[in-house]
């Protein structure tokens, strides 16, 4: 069930079913959750443990998990299944990166952040945190848009397409959704 929580919110399909399938749940029905599962891989789940545990989890601790995750009751559920993560980097052995590879960029690079409003991996608020050390980068935030947020629209392709021909130009919002643009759930856990 945590695997399926975080797994949803990085698709825009998956967060705007998320109450359906969460009533279908509650009822009894698990074929959301059969869903989730059937498309994980070995494959991907080896090459996402290699870069957690050599890029990620050495600068981690258990501790600075449940720390993190206090108060939030889907961060909660996720605390022991994540815990085990570090017991399995112990057992792979894999050769930690560099200390420096886990300390902040300070560039003066024209750089554009876009971030996706709901993203469990990346959230807006780590983003605008990495951008503080890029002095002349631009920070997006697009409203109801998922993880892989730049290639989600045609609106955020030509900020993209934009920004690479001119860095020192701002870029131009205005065909985002607004910040307080309603998400539309899906009402049927059916429909898709």
């Amino acid at each position: 069930l945590s695997a399926f929580l975080m797994d949803t919110t990085y698709s825009a399909t998956g967060v705007r079913r998320l109450p359906a399938d969460l009533e279908a749940i509650i009822a009894g029905d698990f074929a959301p959750v059969a869903e989730i599962a059937e498309d994980r891989t070995y494959y991907t789940e080896g090459q996402h443990m290699a870069h957690l545990c050599k890029e990620e989890l050495p600068f981690e601790s258990k501790a600075r998990l449940a720390a993190g995750a206090a108060g939030d009751p889907v961060a909660e559920v996720l605390v022991p299944s994540l815990s085990r993560l570090f017991d399995v980097c112990d057992a792979v052995g894999e050769s930690p990166a560099a200390p420096i590879e886990n300390q902040p960029v300070t560039t003066d690079i024209p750089t554009l952040f876009v971030a996706a409003e709901i993203d469990p991996g990346c959230p807006p608020p780590l983003t605008e945190a990495a951008a503080k050390g890029y002095s002349r980068s631009q920070v997006v935030i697009v409203t109801n848009a998922t993880h892989g947020v730049i290639n989600a629209s045609p609106c955020t392709r030509k900020m993209a397409r934009d920004f690479l021909r001119d860095p020192s130009a701002p870029v131009d919002r205005s065909c985002l959704p607004a910040a307080d643009t309603p998400l539309d759930f899906i009402e049927a856990a059916s429909a898709g």
